[in-house]
């Protein structure tokens, strides 16, 4: 229907109104027009869930037979879509070294940190050979993921990415370098030890399936002695007689080096949890003698959370009693052990390979582009049934180009006239974001999307009106196994940072965000706030969630492995945090834009895991728990980077909003195909939730929800839900359908107004709005929390891990938990983010306060940092004056 056709009929309504010769023809006009405007004024549809495509979880463990033979070699190469000639094409020569052997390339990037670390080492092959082998922690994972620079930053990587390195530091120091593609043979303890220090062979031939890795366990009397598998290494044109590869000089030979392949010595942790047990036996009974449940039709009623909390903080007492005793100050490592790289031990470059090679290809200065993952982003328009129709791609790029960078989707007005019309919207006098309006008539303006990376715009779309409704398309392509692609709406107007986490954030990405933001800062107190973008302060908030999210929930997936005998690996991932709005129709045609709050949305948040003594069930089971664990971080990590001492925020999750369900005594159902007659009937959801389920569980997913909509942190029409995969543990969690997500509304954060306001009206702020300045203050504050975060994880800190594992539920991996446990341990995961503030505060913020030392921070921000984390209050909102803003800036 177009508009034109529905403001006709509302006419017709309003004619018969004033038509009316009694009050029952009244009163029938009234009802008429007010059904008809009720019926024609609704959101979009939002695109339909799939439930083949869940967000959390593994890959799975379906690869190809490593090649045989040299001929295999190329054609399993044109089997995933590369022909033979570009191969070829591609490959060297054997006789010596060609100008290509020196050459930067997507993969080997040849950087000044890449420079200056060849230039720090000595610039010899041996030496650059024990760099990489003895620094960088190996990832069992398939294809060029990071390239050399952010392999380099982040010090872990596959045997693509350690390559990589390698060859761009020999370059880096002119010594000719390429790949070496081919099958090898390794004993089996040795591939144990070297995929993660597992006791089970077929553990490691499952990480390394999930990583992609082509592999096969050669069996002798039914025992598995050896594997093969297909990896990458490097060649080296160099002095190896008589010189070794220990110092500079011309070459004579090509030697083989292998960084990846390493292996790793054990160090022990305290063994506490034969030390400090938990009362698993206690919890249960109390729970099920205090809940109300049905097995039969599949729920669960009064869950008593106030003793859930009791016992857990209970036992995280003994924990630390413990600690305290035995390893006062102990790291998580010090705690459950920790692996060190074994190092190399050579006086001269190796004599050949560690390990039997079966078949190789020619050797190559440029990995072909079918071994590389690759990001693309695209926005089209959304039809009536939410789908994308007329799809623009704004960008298709390698992941070793955007490794570490920082992407956004963004508008910019697309005329004066259209950047006038938005001025007019700031109110005259207006001292800070409280006074700007809560929405703005759709189609006002006219904006157009670009795509950014680093705060670049690279991309533009044709120009559409504020508030039109889109579908935004982010998808990897895996190699071996095609793209795998997440659809999303999202409306004209808003802004999305996207965070690509390849094997964990580094570091450093931390500190260039935290140096720009305070480059904004030093501007907008000297008067230069004249050109500031989107990118400069509604970015940097966005991107520091991002990242936030990534060091958090890659420290809790790692801490509760390590407690619990699992070998995890983080995989590449892709998410966004945005500035959310609701859009209202009026006859299918965007009538009013109202931001929101902020939408932390994770689409894709792959893993490689394994019970290291290859028990499926107790892996299926982390697979669950860490699927929690990471929904109640994305409503966790908003609500810690924007609380603020004594008052914190409340956010939502599908963990959340079962957990909030459960405290208002709603049913938490477990809806599978066996008790889906019984309970779909039951739910008071909205229809199209309902449906969503209903196709889940008859695709076979089991589907945790509570019984009815429910209004929480000022958002009405609340449904968080689950759909899980009972086979894998892989897992959706999603809040009325709409993304795999977290929220913050703006009612309750008057940071996030101005972010929105930084979001759609960008263009018409000067640097002395008080307004941009209290926001680059709020952001200062935030990417420093983000930045501990990052610390932290990298510093393995154990009452943070420790307070984070026992809320999820990191005690329970010994047996599968029925009905009600589960649900026990999905409601954990809801208040761990408060549980870990108990056990972050006080000393144990030592790195807090290395991130604090390493990047400066101010005083007052470090104070406010720490209480923050410590606040255990939730639910509470909270309004900062400009009073308060200018008090902050001043003590920073």
């Amino acid at each position: 229907m177009s508009f034109e056709e529905g403001a006709a009929r509302l006419v017709f309504d309003l004619d018969a109104l004033r038509a009316a010769r009694s009050d029952a023809d009244f009163a029938a006009a009234v009802k008429s027009a007010h059904a008809w405007l009720r019926t024609h004024s609704s959101q979009p549809a939002r695109p339909r869930f799939d439930p083949d495509k869940l967000a959390f979880g593994s890959r799975g463990e379906r690869v190809r037979a490593p090649a045989a033979d040299a001929r295999a070699l190329r054609q399993a190469f044109d089997g995933i879509g590369v022909a033979a000639l570009e191969f070829a094409a591609a490959a060297g020569v054997k006789d010596g070294p060609v100008a290509a052997d020196l050459a930067p390339t997507e993969d080997v990037q040849l950087t000044a940190a890449i420079r200056a670390k060849a230039q720090e080492l000595g610039a010899t092959p041996l030496a650059l050979l024990r760099y990489v082998h003895d620094t960088v922690q190996f990832i069992p994972s398939y294809g060029s993921i990071q390239g050399s620079d952010y392999t380099l930053q982040t010090a872990r990587g596959n045997a693509f990415d350690q390559a990589s390195l390698l060859i761009a530091l020999l370059r880096a120091s002119n010594i000719p370098a390429r790949y070496v593609y081919g099958t090898i043979e390794v004993p089996v303890a040795q591939v144990m030890n070297w995929v993660g220090g597992v006791s089970e062979p077929r553990a490691a031939l499952s990480l390394l399936a999930q990583g992609g890795i082509p592999n096969l366990g050669v069996t002798e009397g039914g025992v598995i002695k050896t594997v093969r598998l297909e990896h990458v290494w490097v060649e080296t044109w160099t002095n190896q007689f008589p010189g070794g590869g220990m110092r500079a000089g011309s070459g004579d030979n090509w030697v083989a080096l292998d960084p990846a392949f390493k292996q790793y010595d054990a160090t022990p942790g305290l063994q506490i949890d034969a030390q400090v047990q938990f009362d698993m036996d206690g919890l249960i009974e109390h729970m099920t003698q205090t809940s109300t449940s049905n097995a039969a039709e599949g729920w669960v009623q009064g869950l008593d959370t106030d003793f859930m909390t009791q016992h857990y903080r209970a036992y995280g007492d003994e924990l630390r009693s413990f600690v305290a005793a035995n390893k006062p100050d102990a790291t998580f490592a010090e705690v459950y052990g920790s692996r060190q790289i074994r190092p190399i031990q050579l006086r001269g470059l190796p004599a050949g390979l560690p390990y039997r090679t079966i078949a190789t290809t020619a050797p190559v200065s440029a990995l072909p582009g079918h071994l590389r993952w690759q990001f693309r982003f695209s926005i089209g328009e959304r039809s009536f049934l939410g789908e994308l129709e007329n799809e623009t791609v704004m960008i298709q790029r390698s992941l070793p180009q955007l490794a570490g960078k920082l992407l956004a989707l963004n508008f910019r007005p697309a005329s004066a006239a259209d950047e006038a019309t938005l001025a007019g919207y700031v109110p005259p006098g207006a001292d800070g974001p409280e006074d700007l309006p809560s929405r703005f008539p759709a189609n006002i303006v006219r904006l157009v999307p670009q795509f950014s990376i680093d705060g670049q715009s690279i991309s533009d779309a044709p120009a559409l009106g504020l508030g039109i409704e889109l579908i935004t398309r982010k998808g990897l392509y895996v190699p071996g196994r095609d793209w795998e692609e997440t659809d999303n709406p999202f409306s004209v107007g808003d802004y999305q940072a996207v965070g690509i986490d390849t094997h964990g954030i580094s570091e450093a990405q931390g500190a260039r965000l935290r140096a720009a933001m305070e480059t904004t800062k030093a501007r907008l107190e000297n008067g230069q706030g004249q050109g500031l973008t989107q990118h400069d302060v509604t970015g940097a908030m966005m991107q520091s969630a991002v990242l936030g999210y990534f060091a958090r929930t890659w420290a809790q997936d790692g801490g509760m492995a390590a407690a619990k005998g699992l070998t995890t690996f983080r995989l590449p991932s892709y998410g966004t945090v945005s500035t959310s709005s609701r859009v209202s129709l009026l006859f299918g045609t965007p009538r009013l834009f109202a931001p929101t709050g902020v939408l932390m949305d994770m689409d894709r948040m792959a893993v490689a895991s394994v019970s290291n003594d290859g028990n499926s069930a107790r892996r299926d089971y982390f697979a669950q728990v860490g699927g929690r664990a990471m929904s109640a971080s994305e409503n966790g990590v908003l609500e810690d980077l924007f609380s603020r001492p004594g008052q914190r925020l409340q956010g939502t999750s599908a963990v959340q909003a079962i957990a909030q369900a459960n405290v208002q005594g709603q049913r938490i159902y477990t809806i599978a195909q066996d008790n889906a007659a019984s309970a779909m009937p039951a739910l008071n959801l909205d229809v199209q939730t309902e449906s969503d389920i209903a196709s889940a569980v008859q695709a076979g997913k089991v589907v945790t929800v509570h019984q009815s909509l429910m209004n929480i942190a000022h958002q009405s029409g609340v449904v968080g839900y689950i759909v899980s995969d009972p086979e894998t543990g892989a897992a959706s969690y999603l809040i009325s359908g709409s993304a795999d997500g977290g929220a913050l509304g703006t009612s309750t954060l008057i940071g996030l107004a101005a972010a929105h306001l930084l979001a759609i009206l960008a263009a018409v702020f000067v640097g002395g709005l008080v307004s941009l300045m209290f926001v680059v203050a709020m952001a200062l504050m935030i990417i420093g929390f983000a930045i501990a975060m990052i610390a932290m994880a990298y510093a393995n800190e154990f009452w943070c891990n420790v307070g984070l594992n026992i809320g999820f539920g990191g005690v329970g991996f010994e047996t599968p938990p029925g009905l009600i446990m589960a649900i026990v341990f999905t409601i954990a995961g809801a208040f761990a983010n408060s549980w870990a503030g108990q056990y972050c505060s006080g000393p144990s913020l030592r790195a807090v306060h290395a991130a604090a030392a390493v990047l400066p921070m101010p005083a007052a921000a470090v104070g406010l940092v720490a209480q923050a984390s410590a606040s255990d209050a939730a639910g509470q909102r909270y309004r900062v004056s400009v009073q308060h803003a200018q008090a902050l800036l001043a003590e920073s």
